[in-house]
């Protein structure tokens, strides 16, 4: 299994009486979106097991539609979890699919960072539209090993190959 952490793109600026969760995409941020979606596309061996699943919040379901349509993902998947950094909810629903699946999860910081620092051991800062993807160490344990980690700048320049 292959888990795939991304934070939303770049998110418009809470103004009230906007709500926070209402907050979409700028228009930098979907464009950034993109460019990492392509990148993103050039390294996985095979979108045809990608499974998305996002948070509710405005701009991370626009970040997931993006990216599924870049990656030709025909379903979205919402975890009320993700909006709530609740870790056990997500490992609970991640023991549930195959052991070749690729699972790519947008959300939100801090809890990417803290997600990444206690099932890997490595804080990373999650920057609009970065990733980083982790395996399971030995089957389906909560020790996980970052395979790779890249800002939405790398990204975008490995979609231009």
């Amino acid at each position: 299994m292959e888990l795939i952490l991304m934070r939303h793109g770049k998110a418009e600026p809470a103004i009230p009486p906007m709500k926070d969760e209402e907050r979409d995409l700028t228009e930098l941020g979907r464009e950034k979106v993109i460019a990492a979606a392509q990148g993103l596309a050039g390294g996985l061996a095979d979108a045809s097991r990608l499974q998305i699943w996002t948070s509710s919040l405005a701009r991370a379901l626009s970040t997931a539609s993006i990216v599924a349509e870049v990656l030709g993902v025909e379903e979205l998947r919402i975890l009320p979890c993700l909006e709530e950094g609740k870790l056990p909810e997500l490992l609970q629903e991640l023991a549930t699919v195959e052991e070749d699946a690729q699972v790519l999860v947008v959300g939100h910081e801090p809890y990417l960072s803290l997600w990444t620092e206690h099932l890997a051991g490595s804080s990373l800062p999650f920057k609009p539209a970065t990733a980083a993807c982790l395996t399971p160490c030995v089957g389906r344990s909560e020790r996980w090993r970052l395979r790779w980690y890249a800002q939405a700048g790398i990204l975008g320049c490995l979609g231009k190959k």
